[in-house]
């Protein structure tokens, strides 16, 4: 979806994913949070405040944002900021998803790209909303290169759709 194509009130939910073990030992390990709260069923139901295994909450704001990468694939030109807020916890089997609406636009000074702030809301699989925030992005008015047709020099594969580049595949010797 290109800036252009951003109206206001553009709305839409990212898809449901199930916050597995998988997920939180990965990223405890990746950002160097090996709480027991987290990883030890037996410390969260004998000490932790919810009795259960918690997500950490820099988990839930990775997921939250994962929608982006649908809508805009062909045209982000990165996350340039935004916040978070946790507002009930989320438990592995947890099954979230966020909403996600446009804010506010604006373009930059050069004409070929704009400022896009989307609010976000997660929701858990009961409808009960456990995160909120928002996140900005530089948005391009047309598809970035690498999603456009083939150059006649060899340039960029792919397509115009929003539908990932498929590499060309060689045999490994």
């Amino acid at each position: 979806m290109t800036y252009d194509e951003l109206d206001s009130g553009f709305h839409f939910a990212g898809a449901p994913l199930t916050v597995t073990d998988a997920h939180v030992v990965l990223l405890g390990g990746l950002i160097g949070n090996l709480h027991p709260s987290h990883l030890s069923d037996e410390y969260s139901t004998r000490v932790g405040p919810f009795k259960r295994r918690v997500a950490h909450g820099e988990l839930v704001h990775a997921l939250m944002v994962t929608g982006f990468a649908d809508v805009l694939r062909a045209t982000s030109q990165g996350q340039l900021g935004g916040s978070y807020t946790l507002e009930a916890p989320v438990f592995v089997g947890d099954t979230i998803y966020t909403e996600i609406t446009l804010e506010t636009k604006r373009l930059t000074k050069s004409d070929k790209r704009g400022f896009a702030r989307f609010a976000m809301g997660t929701f858990n699989q009961d409808g009960v909303r456990v995160a909120h925030g928002t996140a900005d992005f530089l948005v391009a008015r047309e598809p970035l290169e690498i999603y456009s047709p083939a150059t006649p020099a060899g340039g960029a594969h792919g397509s115009t759709d929003g539908a990932a580049a498929t590499p060309k595949r060689r045999a490994v010797s």
